[in-house]
This record gives C-alpha cells, structure tokens and sequence, in this order.
C-alpha cells in the first residue's frame, strides 16, 4: 500500500517491475492470493472497490498504472489469472434472470394500466 504522498515520484520512475518500483520507493511488496471476484474488502488493506475492478480488468503478467484508492494510492501486478468460479457465475446468472423477470412482469403490468380505459373510483365511497 503507498501513501499519497508517492503517486508524483511513481509516474516519474516509469518502472517495468514491481520489484524495481518499491525498491526505488523503499516500500515493502504484498501478495494477495486467492482472491475472488466477488469481494471488494482487501484483506489487510480494506474496502477498495475500484481496486477490486482494475484487478480483474488488467492483463496477466502487466503493472498497472497507479491507482487512487480509498486508503493510499497502489500499483499491482497480475501474475495469476483470476478465473471466475461455476457458483459465482451461476449466482450471477440466476441474480440477472430474476431482475430480468420482475422487470418484465412490472412493466408489461404498468402498459396494461396505461393503455386501459378503466377508472378507479373507490375513493369516493368513503
């Protein structure tokens, strides 16, 4: 995890290597092993969201630019792929599959009322 303070001396270093980039800063390198796609809270380092999205977004064997988070500003590198587990991608499909029908059911019930002719009067019984 970097300070702030870091991110100007980290665009001048232009390093290739994660090793090279906190030896230059005299940071220490954390490893991050089997993490899940579904979590957005780092272990040891806390809710970073943003973090969580450009992990899976970079390409293997590729240091990513720094990135501003929450807690500090960090560099990472991809040595692993993060494949996707069948639950995760089961959960996500069945969570898509039943937005898609309540929102079918919602709006399909909302254009009947709208192109109808039928006035609810009740309100003036009582």
């Amino acid at each position: 995890m970097l300070n702030f303070d870091y991110l100007d001396q980290i665009a001048t270093l232009n390093s290739k290597s994660i090793e090279n980039l906190a030896a230059s800063l005299d940071l220490e390198i954390k490893s991050l092993a089997n993490y899940k796609i579904i979590s957005s809270n780092l272990p040891g380092i806390g809710l970073e969201p943003e973090l969580s999205g450009e992990i899976f977004g970079l390409e293997k064997n590729t240091l990513s630019s720094p990135i501003i988070g929450n807690n500090g500003v960090f560099v990472f590198y991809i040595d692993n792929d993060f494949p996707p587990t069948s639950s995760y991608v089961e959960s996500v499909q069945s969570r898509l599959q039943n937005n898609l029908q309540v929102r079918t059911e919602r709006e399909s019930f909302d254009a009947l009322k709208d192109n109808s002719s039928i006035f609810d009067n009740r309100f003036q019984f009582y």
